[in-house]
């Protein structure tokens, strides 16, 4: 715990006589007999972590012929790193995701790693929200081998069919541990695995959407420590990032939206199955009908998606019952989402949701590399930007899914690096209206001025609030 005597580590024994190995001056250690015969020896730390690494104890205790060892961590207040921190590598995880009934592994890799991000790492559990009982989210640098990964149908080197890898769900982690350590040398990769104990019980779509947490990389301890944020979500509900007026009444889906068409097609009404997955393309109109006309993110190419007037109003419908299109400005930003305030920031990188972190990462169709998972076929997902709060840490995943170019229906040129969303403003042109786009290195708002409502983008929608 970051806090002290908030968290605290019991042993018990039945022996008259006890003894320690030497106690570091930050932890305290006390003992309680309780008239019961049974001692029980407490260590908890004597004050808050306020350092920029965890503090770390190993410790025996000896009670006639037996011994305990355990290892004490008091980790880092997150509130102490900006942002989200320095990623060590421009291939990095920013997030994890499980739904509210998920629990199974999450595969982490930062790599390659080079110059004064190699030596010494860990990565702890440093903050969670009221939701989480104490070890819900546990660590481990365990089954990441060549051969634990094959045993699993996990495939890093493109080996696997994309068909054939292991659902997540399948495999579980065992033990309680906050946290990992590691070495990695130059042209290394820093791996660990994250898991859940429990399932969200007290998830609500409505009133309880998700429980957040952070997972804090800290990397080159053997030099000038360094920090990432590793931001959690588990529950798949609406929720807001914001907590300003008027900007914490909308509540984003954490899904771009899927195939209008065939709604179930990734198994969801009108969305897709996990927040990596680009989903389909829409046109702010087609023609003269009202009809949403989904675009697919891959297969086929085709050159029969161009606009004729007039352009009629089509993407409300687009989303799922309950939902509908967000607004923009005329700066092109999603204002709901990404309100003037300090507290709202976002980083570029990778997302494990139980699908992108199971697969090679490869170039995308428009060869931007180590982008993308599943390329080729719908199912296809990308890297992206997570917008998050760095005082709640409510977080929030968009693919960079790209576009397609009008009239010839050809793969846009940004797959796997910008993301390019529609809003439901209007211009004053009948031809025209906003959207918003993010790219590598720049946030939300990239882009300006309206849009010609033949552009071939990306939907993600918004709960419909009473």
């Amino acid at each position: 715990g970051i806090t002290a005597g908030t968290d605290n580590v019991t042993i018990t024994t039945n022996m008259a006589t006890w003894a320690t190995s030497v106690i570091p001056t930050w932890l305290s250690l006390s003992d309680d007999t309780g008239g019961t015969g049974i001692t029980t020896i407490s260590v908890y730390p004597k004050a808050n972590n306020t350092g920029t690494t965890p503090l770390t104890a190993t410790i025996t205790i000896s009670a006639g012929g037996l011994t305990e060892t355990f290892t004490v961590t008091q980790g880092i207040n997150p509130t102490t790193i900006a942002g989200s921190g320095t990623p060590p590598t421009a291939n990095t995880y920013v997030g994890a995701f499980w739904r509210a009934t998920e629990t199974g592994e999450r595969i982490l890799r930062f790599g390659i790693i080079s110059g004064s991000n190699i030596g010494n790492w860990t990565a702890s559990v440093v903050w969670t929200d009221a939701n989480w009982a104490p070890g819900d989210i546990v660590l481990d640098t365990d089954q990441l081998d060549i051969s634990s990964l094959a045993a699993r149908g996990i495939d890093f080197s493109s080996v696997i069919p994309n068909g054939s890898i292991s659902n997540a769900e399948d495999y579980k982690l065992s033990g309680f541990a906050q946290s990992v350590s590691g070495t990695v040398p130059s042209g290394g990769i820093i791996t660990f695995r994250i898991g859940l104990k429990s399932n969200f019980t007290a998830y609500n779509e409505f009133t309880n959407p998700a429980r957040y947490a952070v997972v804090l990389l800290s990397y080159n301890l053997n030099g000038t420590p360094k920090h990432q944020k590793i931001f959690i979500r588990q529950g798949e509900g609406a929720d807001n990032v914001s907590t300003v007026s008027p900007y914490n009444d909308v509540k984003w889906s954490p899904y771009n939206v899927g195939n209008y068409d065939e709604p179930n097609q990734y198994g969801f009404n009108k969305i897709v199955d996990f927040p990596t997955k680009a989903g389909y393309f829409y046109q702010w109109g087609y023609g003269s009908s009202t009809t949403p006309r989904p675009i697919p993110p891959q297969d086929p190419q085709n050159a029969a998606f161009s606009v004729a007037a007039p352009h009629n109003y089509c993407l409300t419908d687009a989303c799922p019952t309950g939902y509908t299109v967000p607004s923009g400005t005329t700066t092109g930003d999603v204002a709901s989402l990404i309100p003037a305030t300090a507290t709202i920031s976002s980083v570029y990188g990778y997302y494990a949701d139980g699908y992108f972190d199971r697969r090679a990462i490869v170039a995308s169709a428009s060869n931007h590399a180590n982008s993308t998972v599943s390329a080729g076929n719908n199912d296809v997902a990308y890297r992206g930007r997570l917008v998050f709060n760095s005082v709640t840490n409510a977080s929030l995943f968009f693919p960079a899914g790209g576009n397609r170019i009008v009239d010839t229906g050809v793969l846009g040129p940004n797959l796997g690096r910008n993301g390019h969303y529609w809003t439901s403003t209007p211009s004053s042109s009948n031809t025209t209206a906003y959207g918003t786009s993010f790219r590598d290195n720049t946030d939300f708002d990239s882009e300006t001025g309206s849009l010609a409502r033949s552009n071939i983008r990306s939907v993600r929608c918004i709960k419909v609030m009473p």
